[in-house]
């Protein structure tokens, strides 16, 4: 499930949390000093478009180096899962 979440989900809301997080200190930055926040201020007022876009982005880049960095050896052979004295093993390449 966590890499379900990292591979996929993480990189497809990563704009938008950056973004909410760059709002909420330039936010508290205002009001510490004193001044006052300009009109469309807020998460109605977001680039949702281009949020979505960067997090497709980073969704299709996370996709492509997972699937050219993290396969087996092209070598390598495949072995499927089995049960071996009661016990199920799980599939692996040699």
């Amino acid at each position: 499930m966590s890499r379900i979440l990292i591979s996929y989900v993480l990189p497809l809301i990563l704009p938008f949390l950056l973004y909410s997080i760059w709002l909420a200190v330039h936010r508290w930055r205002r009001q510490t000093a004193g001044e006052a926040l300009p009109e469309g201020w807020g998460l109605r007022d977001a680039p949702w478009t281009w949020l979505f876009i960067g997090g497709i982005a980073l969704l299709g880049a996370s996709l492509v180096s997972l699937a050219l960095l993290g396969s087996s050896p092209p070598e390598s052979k495949y072995i499927p899962s089995s049960i071996v004295d009661g016990e199920i093993v799980p599939s692996h390449t040699e």
